[in-house]
């Protein structure tokens, strides 16, 4: 059973480089002076893990933003190799998202968005989730702090009580620091578990994101502890 082969709206690289960027926070305005963005990136992660849970072995990525003022839409996608294949079998995992990011005070930006994740040779069933988040930061208080809650329904059964249309709720909280970070995640609902995450992510030459994560999860997710490492780059396009 798998619970989550999914990434979202935060890739794994932009976990690792959370302290220099979170995922897109655009400034609210009167609609005047927005210029629209294009960017796109790659990169590849020696283990995809997300949300505490191992997705593949390993795995390539790509992906494209949009982005207008406050507005913004994408999509990511990576291959995943299936563990119980022996990393032969696998699929591929695609992910559609699209919200808005406003700056409400000097040091907070609050967003709303949604996502949807899918999956082709049946590698899992599709996720759809409403993501809201709260960033809070500061030039006088050097540490950041990113708060993520998302809910959504999962079109298979993973609470084993053969309702295939099961809910969740998940929660982090995300403390950043020059370049280190520490993510706390629980799950609820029909789903359930928590993880903790330390990592570091840097940027060489402004062309290169590398990062390096440790992940701890519970029994209820996969009761492990795992390395990863990641290295991507992205490319403003417009």
């Amino acid at each position: 059973m798998k619970l989550f082969q999914s990434l979202r709206a935060v890739t794994v690289l932009s976990i690792a480089a959370l302290a220099a960027a979170p995922h897109p926070a655009a400034v609210a305005g009167d609609g005047e002076g927005y210029e629209l963005a294009v960017s796109a990136n790659v990169g590849f992660l020696s283990q995809y893990i997300f949300r505490g849970l191992k997705q593949s072995h390993s795995a390539a990525n790509g992906g494209i933003d949009v982005e207008y003022g406050p507005f913004y839409i994408g999509a990511w996608a990576a291959d995943l190799r299936s563990e119980e294949e022996g990393g032969t079998g696998g699929g591929a995992e695609y992910d559609l998202y699209a919200g808005a990011s406003f700056a409400v005070h000097d040091m907070a930006t609050v967003g709303v968005g949604y996502t949807t994740y899918q999956y082709t040779d049946h590698f899992d069933d599709e996720y759809n989730e409403v993501n809201l988040t709260l960033g809070l930061a500061s030039e006088e208080f050097p540490v950041g702090l990113d708060l993520e809650y998302s809910f959504g329904d999962y079109n298979g059964d993973y609470d084993g009580d053969g309702d295939n249309d099961d809910r969740y709720s998940f929660f982090a909280a995300t403390a950043s620091l020059e370049g280190f970070y520490a993510t706390v995640g629980a799950f609820s609902r029909d789903a359930d578990g928590d993880y903790f995450e330390v990592g570091y992510g840097a940027t060489f030459r402004d062309v290169i994101e590398v990062g390096l994560g440790i992940v701890s999860s519970d029994k209820d997710l996969d009761d492990d502890t795992r390395v990863y490492l990641s290295v991507g780059t992205s490319l403003d396009l417009l």
